[in-house]
């Protein structure tokens, strides 16, 4: 799609309450859905959209962006 790059990534960690240190940490899921725009070869701009469930807090919703430089 030239210099848009749409994509999406789905995270899924579980943890066994039984392991050491991180236990207790509990598991959770996240969906990104994002659109990486190259204006040029050494500049990149991502715009992305999370839906995370963690055990404390359901239906987390973030909207980042970031500006990517490659030398």
């Amino acid at each position: 799609m030239g210099k848009l790059r749409p994509y999406y990534r789905y995270d899924q960690q579980t943890i066994d309450p039984q392991t050491p240190f991180i236990g207790d940490a509990g598991s959770y899921k996240t969906h990104a859905v994002g659109l990486r725009v190259d204006p040029s070869e050494l500049v990149g701009v991502k715009v992305q959209y999370e839906r995370s469930d963690e055990p404390e807090q359901r239906g987390v919703n973030t909207l980042r962006a970031q500006l990517v430089f490659v030398f």
